[in-house]
């Protein structure tokens, strides 16, 4: 047998070889396009509260901030984040965060938390006088406190 002959005979295998390879690509490519991983939710909104503030704002910017806890904490989805703007927040201003998922408030996810931050680390002080606790959290998860 010549090799001539040999490269012949082994012609319709690598032919084979070739189309199999092509089909696996094929399906890989295609379950990279139609089985990746959905993107991401989108991030929750940004709203603020401020001692200076008033509920009648759409709480959106700094500029036009909430008032109150009570007020702010039931408008919080998962993934929204409220910033705390510099001040003393205390009983008479803005009441506290009493958070309770059961009746005001709602859970955050693994993935999209809620978040109260401060805007700047430690510059929004929650002032109690020992008589109330200034922060009260019940039946909740997936909540993140961040620079207060």
């Amino acid at each position: 047998m010549s090799m001539t002959h040999a490269n012949l005979h082994l012609f319709p295998y690598r032919t084979i070889l070739r189309a199999g390879i092509l089909a696996a690509s094929a399906v890989f490519i295609a379950s990279i396009i139609f089985l990746a991983p959905q993107a991401a939710e989108a991030a929750g909104n940004t709203y603020y509260v401020a001692t200076t503030g008033s509920d009648a704002n759409l709480g959106t910017s700094t500029t036009a901030p909430w008032k109150t806890f009570a007020y702010a904490i039931p408008q919080l989805n998962p993934g929204d984040t409220l910033i705390l703007r510099d001040g003393t927040y205390n009983g008479s201003n803005s009441g506290f965060p009493a958070i309770n998922c059961a009746v005001n408030a709602k859970n955050g996810t693994a993935s999209l938390p809620i978040t109260l931050k401060a805007e700047n680390e430690r510059q929004a002080f929650l002032s109690g006088n020992g008589a109330v606790q200034v922060v009260t959290m019940a039946n909740c998860a997936y909540w993140t406190f961040d620079g207060l």
